[in-house]
């Protein structure tokens, strides 16, 4: 898979999203795992901080075990907010926005898509694209990133907050 491949389908997951996320108001976690003959889609849902860790962990271990050559991650997320002491739906200063991560053995990049709800209507803001360094970035890079990189290279500070 080469860098252009994988931003491709990115693109394509994210237009994706937005729509799903116009129609529903809501879109579900989900991996997409990109082999050499095979692709697949894995929808996450959890509960707890548990229940994501160990969906982190078949990811892992299925990129491992098929040899995958890329890997997509979507899901939505809270942007900002002052008051940390309160639930994020209730802190009037955050706001939500899609997150992708796509990852391949030599890149790793994001895209955020934020957007703010009007009643039942999703109004959507400028979108952001950054690189991460060293395919890392998020605690969804860091739950494959071993598969592709030497561990002793792993530095975790690198990863962001989401």
């Amino acid at each position: 898979m080469t860098k252009e491949i994988l931003t491709e389908k990115a693109e394509s997951i994210m237009k994706r999203a937005k729509k799903d996320l116009k129609k529903d108001g809501l879109i579900i976690p989900t991996s997409f795992i990109f082999c050499k003959n095979k692709n697949f889609v894995i929808p996450g849902v959890f509960q707890d901080t548990h229940e994501k860790e160990a969906y982190y962990t078949f990811i892992r271990e299925m990129i491992r075990d098929l040899k995958a050559v890329g890997t997509i991650f979507i899901s939505d997320i809270w942007l900002g907010g002052k008051d940390n002491h309160l639930p994020p739906a209730e802190d009037p200063n955050r706001g939500e926005a899609l997150h992708l991560t796509a990852s391949m053995p030599s890149c790793c990049f994001h895209i955020v898509q934020p957007y703010s709800r009007l009643g039942e209507k999703i109004m959507f803001g400028d979108e952001m694209i950054f690189e991460s360094e060293e395919v890392q970035g998020t605690a969804y890079s860091k739950a494959f990133v071993e598969v592709w990189d030497d561990d002793s290279k792993f530095d975790e500070s690198k990863l962001s907050v989401h």
